[in-house]
């Protein structure tokens, strides 16, 4: 059996072929519909299955490993689980008051460390004060002054208050005596946010607000 080799004319149609098909392919026009191909492709249950075996194989595995722990892998699970708390905390289970409380807390005790260069590390906040958030709970309503409800905790209700302020002790770890101190709950109390706040509701006390202004004036007037 004879078998015709190509001449020249139909090698060079071929090889403007590829050439045209090259170009094609590394234009952005070309890029973005083999960008939109594979999406599909990915997303279909033949697509699916062979990411899948390829998550589960050992190449796939040291492949997945590399890039969590790259900056970039990093930032994006950063990213994943900022978006994550944030669908949580505004979902009705997320902003019920307790939840709220317990975000505060967790905010104030480590801004408190923060500011005298330790941190958390990541550790939840009712392991280093030792009590539950339900605790807490329980001991700052049986404190409440009367209007004081749990609905009406935040910037226009009350605030959780320091007896003895936090920046009165010192502290540089978890682990220090003035940091058990300071977060004890017979230091905490609940406080009108402001004065002009808790005479609305009947309440003669000092609000949250003047109580630091007038911490913060008392300690310049010891400087000088």
């Amino acid at each position: 059996m004879n078998i015709q080799e190509p001449n020249s004319k139909e090698l060079d149609r071929k090889a403007k072929r590829r050439a045209s098909s090259l170009r094609y392919s590394q234009s952005p026009k070309g890029k973005a519909k083999r960008k939109a191909c594979d999406k599909r492709y990915s997303q279909s249950p033949k697509g699916k299955a062979k990411n899948k075996r390829y998550e589960q194989s050992p190449k796939g595995k040291a492949k997945n490993k590399r890039y969590e722990q790259s900056p970039k892998g990093k930032a994006k699970r950063k990213a994943k689980s900022k978006a994550i708390r944030k669908r949580y905390e505004q979902s009705p289970k997320g902003i019920s008051p307790r939840r709220i409380i317990g975000k505060s807390m967790r905010t104030g005790i480590g801004l408190s460390l923060k500011s005298r260069g330790s941190s958390k590390n990541r550790r939840h906040w009712e392991t280093l004060v030792g009590y539950s958030l339900k605790k807490l709970v329980k001991h700052l309503t049986a404190l409440f002054e009367p209007e004081m409800t749990m609905e009406n905790y935040g910037k226009y209700g009350w605030h959780i208050d320091h007896f003895i302020p936090h920046s009165s002790f010192c502290f540089t770890s978890t682990d220090d005596i003035g940091f058990k101190h300071c977060w004890a709950l017979k230091n905490l109390q609940p406080r009108w946010a402001t004065t002009a706040i808790a005479r609305r509701h009947g309440s003669n006390s000092i609000g949250n607000v003047e109580k630091q202004d007038n911490l913060a004036l008392e300690q310049e007037r010891i400087k000088i």
